[in-house]
């Protein structure tokens, strides 16, 4: 058979400048391994709750009311790969409980030539059956049901060892019949096959829900706020799987294009997206990059110049109006972003615009000082951490303007003369060495919590590992 590639569709639902909407996909790669890893983790060790259960041991069909069921082993074998799934226990004990044993059916024996109809209806008291030793086969194929896949048992074998037990029957019945009854059920009972049949039915069930729940855990529901809306065919070394999270349908969508599953080779769960999907993602970040409040007196040269009156006559005179201890704050509306690419390796490239205002007290009161606009392009690295991407300014180049508020100019008449080699200081110094964070999805799962890490850009497309 061949293999298709796939992926897992994951959108990132994002606002970037002007509120467009995306959609982002991702890929998500799940490699046998980790999938292995998982199912091992599920424990042969439960107590089943008390079930009904029919058997059909050649002529009789009780039925077991109120079964339990204890299991104690462990995974001596487990393989996954694409075509299926191998596994076996070795020397489990297994013990079971049954409230009440009830057979109220007609059986239909030939003697003498002659077709006889016995009716039989009978309650047996409560037994339990104790194996001290069994050993565990089964496997499972993929069954896919509308577009998506999940492991169904398609065989599952009990052999049991010499040393089990049963406790005795009692039964009531119709007169001269009971003793009959229990003595059948008894005889039935001590053939293996029959504890077998009994265990089989059981243990399937209970371990193709277990692992149904673990594979969920793994393709669908551990994922924070996604969709999965199909699965795609398995490859030798693991699979992808395709999901959407969705807030809306008037949405721009950034595709994934298709890629192929023989570079994927990393033994994590890998989440792959493409440079134009991040770009939208850092973009929406990148937009609410906005200076709250920032006193201009914790930039040294400003601090210094307040400090020299001298210095203020030339380079900033409407500054001798105020305290050498005055605070200037500044604050930002939100940046409009122009252009993001990547330069690969982990860098890119930004070039935004951004305008504000400062504030500053004069005649005890706090005025609305100056108007100013930035138009900046950053040297941006990345860093991907426990699902935390750092987003850090290396370097940036400003063209900074600036005029004095209307109010202010009429009720001051200040002089507007300010050194625009101060004014370019200030704008590179607002967003130099700052950082800013992106929080990334978690996969939660029963057993730990898995979150991205690393950065590796190849082709167009950006992979990161789920460890």
């Amino acid at each position: 058979m061949k293999y298709k590639s796939a992926f897992i569709t994951l959108s990132l639902m994002i606002f970037a400048a002007k509120s467009e909407a995306y959609n982002v996909e991702v890929a998500q790669w799940l490699p046998w391994k980790f999938v292995e890893q998982e199912l091992k983790n599920i424990p042969l060790q439960f107590n089943l709750q008390p079930r009904d259960l029919t058997l059909h041991w050649q002529d009789w069909h009780p039925l077991l009311k109120g079964t339990t069921l204890q299991v104690n082993g462990a995974w001596t074998q487990l393989q996954v790969q694409s075509t299926g799934i191998n596994a076996g226990a070795q020397n489990m004990s297994v013990q079971v409980k049954v409230q009440q044993l009830v057979v109220d059916q007609t059986i239909i024996k030939e003697i003498g030539g002659n077709r006889i109809e016995i009716k039989i209806n009978a309650i047996c008291e409560p037994f339990e059956i104790k194996v001290p030793s069994a050993d565990l086969a089964l496997q499972a194929f993929y069954l896919r049901q509308n577009e998506m896949l999940s492991p169904k048992i398609s065989q599952l074998k009990l052999a049991i060892h010499e040393g089990w037990t049963i406790s005795p029957l009692v039964c009531s019945g119709p007169q001269g019949f009971d003793q009959a009854v229990s003595q059948l059920l008894q005889d039935s009972l001590k053939n293996s096959d029959s504890i077998a049949s009994l265990l089989q039915t059981f243990l399937s069930t209970t371990l193709e829900e277990k692992w149904l729940g673990a594979w969920n855990q793994i393709t669908t529901v551990g994922y924070q706020n996604l969709k999965v809306t199909s699965i795609d065919d398995p490859s030798d070394q693991g699979f992808f799987i395709r999901g959407e999270i969705r807030s809306s349908s008037d949405v721009k969508k950034i595709e994934l294009p298709q890629v192929l599953v023989a570079p994927v080779k990393s033994e994590f769960p890998q989440l792959v997206l493409t440079s134009e999907g991040f770009t939208a993602l850092a973009k929406e970040k990148a937009s609410h990059f906005s200076i709250l409040r920032f006193n201009l007196q914790s930039f040294d040269a400003f601090h210094q110049l307040m400090q020299s009156r001298f210095k203020q006559f030339f380079v900033w005179p409407d500054l001798m109006n105020f305290s050498k201890s005055a605070p200037f704050f500044l604050t930002s509306d939100p940046s409009q972003i122009v252009d993001l690419k990547s330069l690969g390796q982990g860098k890119w490239s930004l070039k935004s615009q951004t305008k504000g205002l400062i504030e500053a007290p004069r005649d005890h009161l706090e005025q609305t000082y100056l108007h100013w606009g930035l138009g900046a392009s950053y040297a941006l690295s990345t860093q991907v951490k426990d699902s935390v991407l750092n987003l850090h300014v290396d370097q940036s180049k400003t063209n900074m303007t600036w005029k004095f508020d209307a109010d202010y100019l009429k009720k001051y008449q200040p002089s507007q003369r300010v050194s625009s080699s101060l004014i370019k200081k200030i704008g590179e110094s607002l967003f130099t060495g700052r950082n800013f964070q992106i929080q990334l999805p978690v996969l939660d799962l029963k057993t730990k919590t898995l979150k991205l890490n690393n950065w590796v850009e190849n082709q167009g497309l950006i992979w990161m590992d789920w460890k």
